[in-house]
């Protein structure tokens, strides 16, 4: 399977067990470095975050032989683990950071976050 096929695979298995009106959709992002990463944003109606789930390291592992159900499952696993239940809003915002810090994954060298966290 070419990776645009495993992405579609991986979408439509997640839209059937996704609950409560949250929908996965295929994003494509052009990092920092000017490198393009394919993944699934996963939105859920009434709230204005959500998180994009990179699919690179699943198709390797894929590739590697694991069976896709079971991606499926950890994508689902992690999404729930990551999902904000509530919007942000203005109000929210100065406390916020703390209540996200605890719930966003970034992933990359030391010191090359670009400044992500700092302040934080």
């Amino acid at each position: 399977m070419k990776y645009q096929e495993f992405v579609c695979a991986i979408e439509k298995k997640m839209n059937q067990k996704l609950e409560g009106g949250a929908k996965a959709a295929q994003y494509t992002a052009i990092k920092n470095n000017g490198k393009v990463k394919k993944g699934l944003l996963i939105e859920t109606p009434g709230v204005n975050i959500s998180p994009t789930i990179y699919l690179e390291e699943f198709y390797q592992r894929y590739l590697d032989g694991e069976l896709i159900d079971r991606l499926v499952q950890e994508i689902l696993d992690f999404y729930r683990t990551v999902k904000c239940d509530r919007s942000i809003t203005r109000s929210l915002s100065d406390g916020c950071h703390i209540l996200c810090q605890r719930r966003i994954h970034c992933r990359g060298p030391p010191g090359q976050m670009n400044g992500l966290w700092n302040g934080i």
